[in-house]
């Protein structure tokens, strides 16, 4: 493990030492030791099992251990949230290329018989966290086709940085391009910016709202077009349901006097190895005023393979 993985379970154990010798000098040190090494792993499930384990061996010492997990907690909480800071500091103190993280998802279909069906996804998110300043690109491909004929193409670019004016408020700028022939537009581009607010930014949970103005512009096929000024609200929503299962949802809609969008991607992410997960998502959008041959509401369901990065 090395000289500072062990001189970090040695500082740890000696803690859970002072603080297991102020409620009860009976706790055995071995024991003590076993609770620092599952806490220096920073598995929360881990933890509860060795916790568990020694409640049963120990049982006239459940109060004194339910005090010493309530502690630990506190203190992994407090380690995580100094490394979340330290990360974003060197971040911010970085060039602009570097300190990226994001994900890549791809899915694939093929079926033959009565009909051809040939469908791909792939989409990659990249994202960029400093103290002060936070960049998000989103870029994301989408084509079927069944017997020749396209049933699904529509491609979608978004770039969003936002800046921290508070612990949870941030002012932000989003720019999207989008282009849907199915839908019969070649290109609509959306620009707005406004006012953001996170009441929720936990490992297991966060919530993130805004609004502001926007201005959009859009060109059918074969021609014409319009741009109109909007209003756009937004929402993203993330909890982890268990270790290795996280359900998101974003949801949004421009409003305006011309057409107006409303859209939401609902998805389900499951763990099926290191950094690689599975999703099953259902996307939705409205828009009420496309051409007259052109439906007004678009649905695609998917399962896909993530790759965190």
């Amino acid at each position: 493990m090395g000289c500072r993985g062990t001189l970090f379970h040695a500082t740890l154990a000696a803690v859970l030492l002072a603080a297991g010798g102020t409620a009860r000098a009976e706790i055995p040190e071995a024991v003590v030791k076993v609770i620092a090494a599952a806490e220096a792993t920073g598995d929360p499930a881990k933890t509860k099992t060795v916790y568990d384990m020694v409640r049963a061996a120990y049982p006239d010492l459940k109060d004194e251990l339910d005090l010493m997990e309530q502690q630990g907690k506190a203190r992994v909480a407090s380690a995580a949230e100094a490394k979340k800071v330290q990360a974003r500091q060197e971040t911010s103190e970085s060039g602009f290329f570097t300190h990226w993280d994001g994900r890549g998802e791809i899915g694939a279909k093929h079926s033959t018989g009565n009909s051809d069906e040939i469908g791909l996804t792939a989409s990659l998110l990249l994202r960029r966290t400093g103290v002060i300043w936070r960049h998000k690109l989103t870029a994301r491909a989408e084509f079927e086709s069944t017997d020749g004929d396209t049933t699904t193409e529509n491609y979608f670019l978004a770039y969003q940085p936002s800046y921290e004016i508070g612990d949870d408020l941030f002012i932000y700028a989003l720019a999207q391009y989008e282009r849907d022939p199915i839908q019969s537009f070649s290109a609509r581009y959306s620009v707005s910016g406004g006012l953001g607010y996170r009441p929720f930014e936990r490992p297991d949970l966060r919530v993130e709202v805004k609004a502001g103005p926007a201005w959009r512009e859009i060109h059918y096929i074969p021609e014409g077009g319009n741009s109109h000024f909007a209003i756009h609200v937004a929402a993203d929503f993330e909890w982890r349901i268990a270790t290795n299962l996280k359900f998101t949802e974003t949801t949004g809609a421009y409003i305006q006097a011309g057409n107006q969008t409303f859209y939401s991607h609902t998805g389900l992410e499951s763990g099926v190895g290191k950094g690689l997960k599975a999703r099953l998502s259902y996307s939705f959008e409205y828009d009420t005023a496309l051409p007259n041959n052109v439906k007004d509401v678009d649905t695609l369901s998917r399962f896909t393979l993530l790759y965190d990065f």
